[in-house]
């Protein structure tokens, strides 16, 4: 069950896009691997708010003030507010991935509207470590 709140203190300028890479790394032999599976997102608010997108299927359909959050995304002030609520975390792609301890990292960077490369002072990284275990039958 997920629930809570998000919010964020980040300072970056409103017209930027944020680009955003995942990747999921397994615990293996006393090191965290690469595995195959990560995603990049050249625009992260995009795909947030956009109902056919992953992203809002699995998270922000579940945000109870997403007006308020389209039009911040995650500049400095934004909330986001979340009713409980379960996921399974799926996707389209029909992937076995091996159970024991895994982490994910996204590194968040913002784009200046006017150029093509990140700016080097502003980034935001996020890693979370799971568990994956055999299904309970």
């Amino acid at each position: 069950m997920i629930s809570g709140n998000i919010s964020s203190n980040w300072n970056y300028d409103p017209t930027d896009r944020l680009e955003t890479t995942s990747t999921l790394y397994r615990f293996e032999r006393r090191e965290w691997v690469n595995t195959v599976i990560s995603a990049r997102f050249n625009d992260l608010c995009n795909e947030l708010f956009d109902e056919r997108k992953q992203w809002y299927m699995f998270w922000t359909k579940h945000v109870i003030n997403i007006d308020d959050v389209k039009k911040t995304c995650f500049l400095k002030g934004s909330k986001f507010i979340h009713k409980t609520f379960t996921t399974d975390g799926g996707t389209d792609l029909q992937l076995i991935v091996p159970q024991g301890r895994h982490k994910l990292v996204v590194l968040i960077k913002p784009i200046d509207k006017n150029l093509t490369v990140p700016i080097r002072t502003s980034a935001v990284r996020s890693v979370t470590a799971f568990n994956v275990s055999a299904p309970v039958s």
